[in-house]
């Protein structure tokens, strides 16, 4: 009994020795186009793992998730000295008050926009806000999209007050009630002012009947 006593003590610290059986390799996987392989590798390096026996896979998801640009990771075990992770990427869907991101949920994260993201809609508001802000801001650009005019921008008030870019720079001002129907008001009258020799640089539709017009500044030309 007592040998096998013995026996056991020596497996599990030979077991819990990094040096017998070390993490030497992990194995990324899912899509992750923001995210290098390598920069994932060091992340996890950073810190020692411990041995196959000891590694906390919690710790090591974790500090994957931590990383701005993972939305979940998925960690697991492979004999004999292999990690394998599994990482789902944030999807980006407009730039939040210029420094960072909205995802497909509506939730902040804190990445850099890159390039890929230069044509995203950017939207300004608290940042306890940013679900609600994105799921209005979903419902105004499906219906001035389905009628031609693209939404690049949106600002939401700590009042509930919105006000609209549109690509081309024009603004629309709608306030904090009957948003829709203040923006197909727009869409119904804003032809009529397409003709216009003076180009329109925002429409304030909070009336009820009508709106005002604030019309750019006309360039002054220099003569030769």
């Amino acid at each position: 009994m007592a040998g096998f006593t013995w026996a056991g003590f020596a497996l599990w610290g030979t077991m819990k020795d990094e040096g017998q059986l070390p993490v030497v390799e992990i194995e990324v996987k899912g899509a992750h186009p923001h995210i290098p392989a390598d920069d994932i590798r060091a992340v996890l390096k950073a810190r020692p793992l411990g041995s196959f026996f000891t590694v906390d896979v919690n710790d090591v998801q974790k500090r994957l998730e931590a990383m701005p640009w993972v939305y979940q990771a998925a960690v697991r075990k492979a004999w004999p000295r292999k990690l394998q992770v599994y990482l789902v990427e944030q999807k980006p869907v407009a730039v939040w008050n210029d420094k960072g991101l909205l995802n497909d949920q509506g939730q902040v994260f804190n990445a850099a926009p890159t390039d890929k993201e230069s044509e995203l809609p950017r939207l300004y508001g608290e940042d306890g806000n940013s679900v609600d802000e994105l799921e209005g801001f979903k419902g105004l650009e499906t219906l001035l999209g389905g009628n031609g005019y693209q939404l690049t921008a949106a600002w939401l008030s700590d009042r509930n007050s919105w006000e609209l870019q549109l690509k081309g720079g024009l603004k629309i001002i709608l306030g904090r009630e009957d948003t829709l129907r203040r923006v197909q008001r727009f869409i119904d009258c804003f032809p009529y002012l397409q003709g216009s020799d003076k180009q329109p640089a925002y429409l304030d539709m909070r009336y009820d009947i009508g709106f005002a017009v604030g019309w750019k500044e006309e360039e002054k030309k220099e003569t030769p």
